[in-house]
């Protein structure tokens, strides 16, 4: 079946069209579930979510009255239009579909077609693997890396063949003959009929999209960039309007960096290599000045430090015109033999001089002092004391705190990914060691969601999985979790989502999630063997 935005992808309007269903129901948009009414018609100009391109919005009217479409979806073989009022079966009805985003989604989606097969010529042999048209600009995956020539080259050709005013057709298929002859790797049993885009003399494949009918509609294409991500090879574009927007802003910054630095265009890159030279050297006197003030303080902590009463708080006794000194001191807390300190906002260059300042609470009062500095869950660590202690413990405390660093003379020295948690929170790290890192469901193919659960007055993070098979979207499976997990008083954020295709013996993480984009599938991967040490886990981008 085709529909009529499929045969006439230029038609803007659609009269003399029958509601066949109507039903009020509620739907998954944009991550949000919604009340709206789905709508079946006789025929239809608005195309639904399909091939990587979305669905179209518009308006149905009838007599002095109409209702919004705000999305089109496909439910089988039917184009379900999503609207915000009912409107009764039978009634015949006018369409009107959202032009200016039909023929910007229509055109990428076209544009990303001749980039692809440009890309798959034996000059440059890199297929396409996945694709997505983004908001403001799209990309395809490459099976490999392309260099800056090679994008240049394509995108030369490219253009070439728009000026060319290059045909765009659709082919309907139906016998098996022409399904053999026309499209490749079909099943045996396949029956058709399926919809086929012919760029003429460049390219022939099976698409369900709306398409231009000529390359010169496109006007230009850009390839603005590319990266190297994981041996394939990520390429951002933008076609038609997009180009002319996107010069436009570029023109803009530029504009605006001139005037912020008071220069020309081509003078841009000077100026900011001369601002990072200012700034390296600001960073290193900065460097210079934290030192002192470790320094400054550990003096301070050796006069005015009460020994004998445990828990104690330091506060030195800073002059009034001191008081820059005075509000960067943090708590330090002695429990019983240790004392203890993290300083977020400060690195190694503050601990070190800190820590040798303060050795003869070591060698006097029989001390140890666990010193620590960084955000997130990644920071430095000191610990200092008896040197046999130290020599002892010294691996045991690495372990604990899954840090990487050395033991030696008294000292314990290195990197910790768990600062926050093992020490300085110890109830946020009870509330996120309840937590299971994951949780999904047994054996099948469904949906999942990486979750970074945090304390927003802390910033200690978690990321947990989560696979549910009931959920037809990943929204649904943060419905799911997030309100157990914000009554423990943690922040929910879903940082992408994908699939889990789960055996006995395998599990396999991959594709991505339109509403949440596409999250780090190593992560993922990693949880379920720790979770699942029997199965063989793997992960790749490929796929939805």
């Amino acid at each position: 079946m085709a529909w009529r935005c499929q045969i006439e992808p230029y038609l803007k309007t659609l009269q003399n069209v029958n509601v066949k269903h109507c039903s009020a129901g509620s739907y998954k948009f944009k991550n949000k579930k919604i009340e709206c009414f789905k709508i079946l018609l006789t025929e239809t100009i608005f195309f639904p979510e399909g091939g990587g391109q979305p669905g179209d919005n518009g308006k149905i009217t009838w007599g002095d009255d109409s209702s919004s479409v705000f999305y089109t979806v496909r439910e089988g073989e039917n184009a379900v239009h999503l609207c915000d009022k009912q409107v009764p079966e039978g009634t015949e009805v006018s369409l009107e579909v959202d032009w200016d985003s039909r023929f910007d989604n229509m055109s990428q989606h076209s544009g990303q077609h001749l980039i692809s097969a440009i890309f798959e010529q034996p000059e440059f042999n890199a297929s396409t693997i996945s694709w997505n048209l983004g908001d403001d600009k799209s990309f395809i995956e490459l099976s490999r890396p392309v260099t800056d020539e090679e994008v240049q080259r394509v995108e030369n050709m490219c253009n070439e063949a728009i000026r060319k005013r290059t045909r765009v057709s659709v082919e309907l298929l139906t016998s098996k003959e022409d399904l053999r002859k026309g499209c490749k790797d079909l099943p045996k049993d396949f029956a058709g009929p399926i919809r086929v885009v012919n760029i003429d003399g460049i390219d022939q494949n099976m698409c369900c999209g709306t398409h231009v009918e000529s390359l010169s509609d496109l006007q230009a294409i850009k390839l603005l960039h590319q990266e190297k991500k994981k041996g394939k090879g990520i390429v951002w574009f933008v076609c038609g309007q997009r180009v002319l927007k996107t010069l436009a802003d570029s023109w803009n910054v530029s504009r605006e960096a001139c005037k912020k630095m008071s220069c020309k265009e081509e003078e841009i890159p000077e100026r900011i290599e001369n601002l990072q030279v200012s700034n390296r050297g600001a960073l290193k006197a900065t460097k210079n000045l934290v030192s002192e003030l470790g320094s400054t303080l550990a003096e301070a902590l050796q006069t005015k430090f009460k020994i004998e009463k445990p828990e104690s708080t330091v506060l030195p006794d800073c002059k009034k015109d001191n008081e820059q000194l005075k509000n960067s001191l943090r708590d330090i807390t002695l429990d019983g033999k240790v004392l203890k300190l993290h300083r977020p906002d400060l690195g190694p260059e503050f601990l070190a001089p800190f820590a040798d300042n303060l050795a003869q609470l070591v060698e006097k009062e029989g001390k140890i002092i666990f010193l620590s500095c960084g955000r997130e869950n990644v920071g430095n660590i000191y610990v200092i004391g008896d040197e046999e202690i130290i020599k002892a413990s010294g691996k045991q405390v690495l372990e604990i705190m899954d840090g990487k660093g050395f033991v030696k003379g008294g000292r314990i020295q290195g990197k910790s990914s768990i600062v926050f948690r093992r020490f300085f929170h110890t109830a946020m790290s009870k509330k996120l060691d309840a937590v299971p890192t994951v949780k999904i469901d047994d054996i099948g193919v469904y949906k999942y969601i990486q979750i970074k659960c945090s304390d927003p007055s802390s910033n200690i993070s978690k990321i947990i999985i989560r696979g549910c098979e009931q959920a037809d979207y990943h929204a649904d499976v943060l419905d799911i979790e997030q309100p157990g997990l914000e009554a423990l008083g943690l922040k929910v954020r879903c940082i992408g989502g994908g699939r889990i295709r789960k055996t006995a013996k395998e599990c396999t993480v991959y594709g991505y999630s339109i509403g949440f984009g596409r999250p780090d599938h190593s992560i993922a991967a990693q949880a379920i063997q720790e979770a699942f040490p029997e199965l063989q886990v793997d992960w790749n981008d490929e796929g939805y």
